[in-house]
């Protein structure tokens, strides 16, 4: 029975896509009236042809990309002689200038005008005057105009699609910032926390050019940012929250940020899991891990693990793609040291395939590509487990010269040259690369050149420098 149904539903579907298309309808949504015959023009499904489920996919899609249309869908309807497809349209309207305001007093006309960057006879949509009326917003709350409003009203013209736009502004009371309250700060002086969020005095030129955070918006990403310093001091359970605009007698108004410090940690134990390719001891003398009783700053230990991931995925087996998570736990004996553990999640070997070398405007290609090996071939790690000869290989690896794209590159053995066909390579950005060392039948044996062996100064042939046999 189910079989049954399946195979009726394919030949219905089937019997859709292969009737005609009866009528093609456009409907506006928008209410500017006019014709909407260009449209249809634009469009590959017509009438009397054959119903495309493919082509009506891709006749929205072009005039989705046209940016003329606010909202755009399509519907098709089974109808006596076939089908019947109707497109429902949202145009956006066209901007007359000038841009009207009312309630504005801070800003002038002209000042609207400009934040808002609305251009005469450019389409524009809701979303696009929404976008629009909140830069200007955003230019209030900047002047410590926090609780203004800004609607935009938009009235057609009699004809065509052409509309005017007017801005009705609520500026509300202007309340300047007094000062910033880090509340629960103890660790960290206020001045660093200050400069933090760029909150700089008048003397430094490096607040002459930058915003304060003043809008709700700015204040808010204030947040991580005094997060990071408490987390780079050891704080590393640090909670912020905030922030909150508190009133003051005068007038002013405090942003208040709440703190709760939490332990300062000091690093206990470290501990590094998840290693299996390489030993612990190299793995801990490149990663030059945080000493006990240090201060557990998350920048001191983020810099340790980085240095993991380069030696381990830049050692002798090429793990590609590995990742360092940082964990720490409280010590039972001391709640104010910290256990350090880096779980490593290792890569996968790889080996370079190509080498793409871009945004090189002045540098040649040959001059980069020759600097390529020498540091392809310094690996920092060596496997545990080394195979026998693999050093006298890689000592017959000569830095090989590299030259322009599209040329063979060639190793210089001795005095003979020996091609090597193309070196393609492929890096990836942080990615672990391996140059493979020659096998042993690959390397030309170094030949004398036939004839009598010649010394500094004197000839091969004793005629010639007047010898006698």
């Amino acid at each position: 029975m189910k079989t049954r149904i399946a195979l009726f539903a394919l030949l219905a579907s089937a019997a859709v896509q292969a009737a005609q298309v009866v009528d093609v309808k456009f409907k506006a949504l928008d209410g500017f009236g006019g014709d909407t015959g260009s449209i249809a023009s634009r469009c590959q499904t017509k009438k009397g042809q054959e119903y495309d489920p493919a082509t009506l996919t891709r006749d929205v899609g072009a005039l989705k990309d046209s940016s003329e249309f606010e909202d755009i869908s399509a519907d098709a309807q089974r109808v006596e002689g076939g089908v019947e497809v109707t497109f429902y349209v949202k145009r956006k309207m066209r901007y007359r200038a000038p841009l009207r305001v009312k309630g504005a007093e801070f800003f002038s006309e002209s000042k609207i005008s400009k934040e808002a960057e609305l251009k005469d006879g450019y389409l524009y949509g809701e979303a696009d005057l929404a976008e629009a009326a909140g830069k200007v917003r955003t230019a209030y709350q900047k002047k410590h105009y926090y609780d203004a409003k800004v609607s935009p009203i938009v009235e057609m013209l009699p004809e065509g699609d052409g509309a005017t736009v007017t801005f009705m502004i609520d500026e509300g009371a202007r309340q300047k910032i007094g000062s910033y309250v880090f509340a629960g700060a103890t660790g960290v002086s206020e001045d660093e926390l200050l400069e933090a969020i760029n909150v700089l005095p008048w003397w430094n030129p490096l607040g002459w050019f930058s915003d304060k955070p003043v809008t709700p918006e700015q204040q808010a990403q204030c947040v991580p940012k005094i997060e990071e310093v408490f987390r780079n001091r050891g704080y590393l359970d640090v909670a912020v929250s905030g922030p909150e605009r508190v009133q003051r007698e005068d007038g002013l108004v405090d942003v208040r940020f709440d703190i709760v410090e939490g332990v300062r940690y000091v690093v206990g134990e470290t501990k590094i899991t998840g290693l299996t390719r390489y030993p612990e001891a190299s793995v801990r003398e490149k990663g030059q891990l945080p000493e006990a009783g240090a201060v557990a700053g998350a920048k001191v230990l983020a810099d340790a693990a980085r240095r993991i991931e380069v030696a381990v995925g830049s050692g002798d087996s090429g793990l590609a793609d590995t990742h360092v998570t940082i964990k720490h736990f409280p010590s039972e004996s001391d709640p104010a040291v910290a256990n350090i553990v880096f779980d490593i999640a290792e890569g996968v070997p790889v080996v370079i395939n190509k080498v793409e070398i871009r945004g090189n405007d002045y540098t040649k290609d040959k001059v980069i590509r020759r600097e390529i090996p020498r540091l392809l071939l310094a690996c920092p790690l060596r496997a545990p487990a080394d195979r026998q000869g693999q050093g006298r290989e890689r000592r017959r690896v000569a830095r090989p010269r590299l030259r322009s794209r599209g040329e063979e590159h060639r190793q210089l053995h001795g005095r003979h040259r020996r091609r090597l066909g193309r070196l393609r390579l492929r890096v990836r950005r942080g990615a672990a690369v391996q140059l493979r060392p020659l096998r042993a039948e690959e390397v030309l044996p170094r030949r004398r050149p036939e004839g009598p062996r010649l010394r500094a100064g004197r000839s091969a042939y004793p005629e010639l420098r007047g010898e006698r046999d």
